[in-house]
């Protein structure tokens, strides 16, 4: 927990998701007052798996919209920039048995809120290519092309990564 406090308090991001937390016993109250923060959204963990924390400094309002285990959905509003934005935030089901109800929420989402710039963060548990697959199971490319297929509908773009790939 140490490094996780002394990374939040290093970055000047005024939205931080972070998924798998693994954790059940903090609150909002405890996130917020440990990492001096204004809001905070959380779905616990259930047992040793999943759970998300969405964590917003004074900058940005976060207004969820909906969320579940697998995503939080968001309006926010960035204070300084007067400018609104939708935030997804997702870390999507591993064993692909609620991923088309995954991305049928978070189109749902992002065309009933057509004329904001969005943010989509986190972990969709899919692959947009097939040299993106490193186990030796079989490709599944009926799911790439869906998944493809809900990147280019919600106009979303990958941002790339600094760093090693698949930490």
């Amino acid at each position: 927990m140490r490094h996780l406090a002394r990374l939040i308090e290093s970055t000047e991001a005024q939205v931080i998701f972070i998924s798998e937390t693994k954790n059940s016993s903090f609150k909002k109250i405890d996130l917020i007052n440990k990492f001096n923060l204004d809001n905070a959204h959380i779905i616990s963990a259930d047992g040793h798996s999943s759970g998300l924390w969405v964590l917003c400094r004074s900058q940005v309002q976060l207004d969820v919209v909906e969320s579940c285990r697998f995503y939080v959905l968001a309006s926010c509003y960035h204070k300084h920039v007067k400018k609104k934005f939708g935030l997804v935030c997702v870390c999507g089901d591993p064993y692909h048995r609620q991923t088309m109800w995954i991305w049928k929420q978070i189109f749902a989402f992002v065309m009933s809120n057509q004329d904001l710039p969005f943010v989509c963060m986190g972990d969709m548990n899919n692959i947009m290519h097939v040299s993106e697959k490193l186990n030796p199971g079989p490709v599944n490319r009926c799911l790439i092309s869906k998944f493809r297929c809900l990147v280019k509908d919600c106009g979303f773009f990958d941002l790339g990564f600094k760093g090693p790939a698949y930490t």
